[in-house]
């Protein structure tokens, strides 16, 4: 029982959990934005290596706080989504629909579960509810790292998005705030 363990909970924490997975020929990453529990290791786990994503939304929850924080820390960690709490068949009406929210990424072989987990790893991904995103900046595609000149500079991103339904608009997010930008559509 807890009263007689060491720990407050009795289970294990998660860079354990994260290190068995990875070593087993698994993946394993953070869950609900890395906020979930009282108090979330993600940073730790991404730091120590054992985390190799962070989930940022799961269908009605989006957490980007702790994302940017890692990657204002130079802690890249890529994004993944997925749907939380389908429970069929006796789905209640305010829970999400299985595959509301995917996580795309860019493989050449579509079977090869190794060659997906480095493709996931390396950034080659991306998350949406819908819309199919082909992005690259300064002509690099997704997984690549711009180096910039100190003191900043400018980019170009190129962006082209396949939608079924009507596209409203596109944001680029820079720092947690929206930039304006300058938009070619064709």
């Amino acid at each position: 029982g807890i009263r007689q363990t060491a720990h407050l909970y009795p289970w294990r924490n998660s860079y354990s959990v994260l290190i068995e997975s990875y070593s087993s020929g698994g993946i394993g990453g953070a869950a609900h934005g890395g906020t979930f529990g009282q108090a979330s290791t993600v940073a730790l786990d991404a730091l120590l290596g054992a985390s190799k994503f962070i989930e940022l939304s799961n269908t009605h929850l989006y957490r980007l706080d702790v994302w940017y924080r890692l990657l204002n820390s130079g802690v890249f960690l890529p994004p993944v989504a997925g749907t939380d709490l389908p429970n069929n068949p006796f789905r209640e009406p305010w829970q999400p629909f299985l595959g509301e929210t995917r996580t795309y990424v860019q493989v050449e072989d579509t079977t090869d579960f190794e060659k997906w987990k480095t493709a996931l790893e390396n950034g080659k991904v991306f998350v949406s509810s819908g819309p199919i995103i082909n992005l690259k900046v300064n002509g690099q595609e997704l997984g690549s790292t711009i180096q910039l000149p100190k003191g900043g500079g400018e980019i170009e991103i190129e962006a082209e998005i396949s939608s079924s339904q009507p596209i409203l608009g596109m944001e680029i997010v820079h720092n947690g705030t929206i930039l304006e930008v300058e938009s070619k559509n064709r």
